[in-house]
Parts: structure tokens; sequence; C-alpha cells
């Protein structure tokens, strides 16, 4: 198991951009400023022509051809020499110490992934914390009714949920590096869901962190293009024959992991 820098500032932070230069910007400067933000890997998927920081600490990838999410955080990943990697969208804002609550409830809990409150820029709770998704379930969503999202803003209250957005994703670095990253071959959507399920199966566990806060700006792609759209309903087909729906109740049965 490779050994990692076990100091302080610990975090190696990974953002793919897909022509989100001027969020990028932004993003960087914050993360540079954070005490426990030891390097910021900012991956160009497409060609962009933006100014940023001249600052050790700021690494690019340029793509010479567009990639994955998966990918793309894993290629980021090859240069983590932290204790924990954080996978984190370019169109996040973070709130007060984001990343150093995250980087201190890992500590305390050992968790391998940590997922913290995702808000949408009116203040209201996203859907970032939820349930593994079954055939059923996605059924009666399909149907209004969505019975894997977990709403909860209670900062006094011990969240386990199965699996944490993409958004922003906490891990710690031997643990992603013990399944292996994310799957590849979803090119994008269910890998955040897929490596959760990979983790809890390796005996990890996965927790949200409700006094972490970051904005996201939340584009929902897939629900307006037909190529994303595609893509979503590929990988959600890949990971549902993939992981069966009585396998995955019946895990979840066995790991209630609630408050």
């Amino acid at each position: 198991m490779k050994a990692f820098d076990d100091s302080q500032s610990d975090v190696t932070v990974s953002v793919v951009s897909h022509g989100d230069g001027a969020s990028v910007r932004t993003l960087a400067i914050d993360l540079l400023a954070d005490k426990s933000v030891s390097k910021v890997i900012v991956t160009w998927n497409t060609p962009e022509a933006v100014q940023l920081p001249q600052n050790p600490r700021l690494i690019f990838i340029h793509n010479k051809a567009a990639r994955g999410f998966g990918s793309n955080h894993n290629a980021a990943f090859e240069q983590c020499d932290t204790r924990f990697f954080c996978v984190l969208n370019p169109d996040v804002t973070l709130q007060t110490d984001s990343i150093g609550k995250l980087r201190d409830f890992t500590v305390l809990t050992g968790a391998a992934a940590a997922g913290p409150l995702v808000l949408s820029p009116d203040g209201t709770q996203e859907d970032s914390w939820r349930r593994f998704p079954t055939f059923f379930s996605l059924f009666l969503k399909a149907f209004g009714y969505d019975t894997t999202v977990i709403n909860s803003i209670d900062i006094s209250t011990k969240l386990q949920p199965d699996w944490v957005a993409g958004v922003c994703i906490f891990f710690d670095s031997n643990s992603f590096k013990d399944v292996a990253g994310f799957d590849e071959r979803f090119f994008m959507y269910y890998e955040d869901v897929d490596i959760c399920n990979r983790l809890w199966d390796a005996g990890y566990t996965v927790r949200a962190v409700p006094e972490a806060h970051v904005v996201h700006l939340g584009r929902r792609a897939s629900r307006r293009n037909l190529r994303h759209m595609k893509w979503h309903l590929y990988s959600m087909t890949r990971y549902l024959i993939g992981n069966n729906s009585k396998g995955r109740e019946l895990r979840h049965s066995k790991t209630q992991r609630r408050p």
C-alpha cells in the first residue's frame, strides 16, 4: 500500500473543467487559501484559455481528447501523495472551512468517503445523500416517489447514507486506492454510486457531513440534453445489472446505517 503524507496540509483536490474556466479560477483561488489543501489538480478536459494564479500547489492536466468523469479523476489521483483525495465539481462554491471540516470529520470517524451538505443557490438542500437505487426505487421515482433521498440539515444527526454525490466526495486515499478508484466503464453518471457500493462491500463506511456546506449551481444536464440523458440511462442500466436489486436490498437490510 502506498504511504501517503500525514501532515496537516494533507488534501489533494481534483477539479475537472468542461468549459468552466471562470468557475475553476474562483474555486482554485478559494482552495489555495485553505491551509488543509496540499495541492489542486485542474484537468482541462477541453482546450481553454484561462488565467489562473501561479502557484506550485496548482497542477494542470491537459487532455488531448475528452475523457469521462472517473477516468479524469483517476488520472489526477496518480499525482496524489496526500492522506486525503477530494473530488470536486467546478460549479461549486465552498462555504467556510468546507474542506477542513470534511478532513476533520474523516479523521475522527475513519470513514472511507464523506459528502458535505450540498445546497442550491437558493439555500435548499440538494439530493446528494441517498440510499442505493434498485429497480423498484427507480420505478417509484418515475412516478414522483423518490424513496432514496436523505434530507437532514440537523448537524447533531450522525448520517450514514449508502452513497454521496460526485459533486463533492472526500476520500481517504488508501481506501480509494484499495478499491482501484472509479470504474472508468461509467463514462458519466453513477460513478459515485458504484464506488460507494464497492467501498461498503470492501468493509469501509461512507458518511454524510452536515457541518460542511458547499453551494452547487447544478446544471442537471441529463434532464435537458439528449446525449447526457443517454449516458445517464446507460450508466444506470450498467449499475443495476451489475448489482442486481435483490442483492442490493439484502445488503441494505443488513446494514441499516441510520441515526
